[in-house]
């Protein structure tokens, strides 16, 4: 998920981020939930890297279980603080 002027990116199943989209949106917020393709580590990590490389500005990566897992790689493989 994705919100700008921070941007929220909420990896693993998108949809299960359902509820919180709307909130995000009607505070002004981009939101993108990202689905992951659950092949590899890999794939989920560039999927992840795919959606930030769509944004500008500053971004808020927020991940549950697996979906954390796949950016805390993300975060380290890349460099982002």
């Amino acid at each position: 998920m994705i919100f700008t002027p921070l941007s929220k990116i909420y990896p693993k199943y998108g949809s299960s981020w359902g509820k919180v989209i709307p909130i995000l949106h009607n505070g002004g917020h981009k939101v993108i939930a990202v689905q992951l393709p659950l092949n590899s580590l890999a794939d989920d990590v560039a999927t992840v890297k795919r959606a930030i490389d769509l944004i500008s500005g500053p971004v808020i990566l927020v991940g549950h279980s697996h979906g954390g897992f796949v950016i805390t790689n993300a975060v380290c493989l890349f460099g982002w603080q």
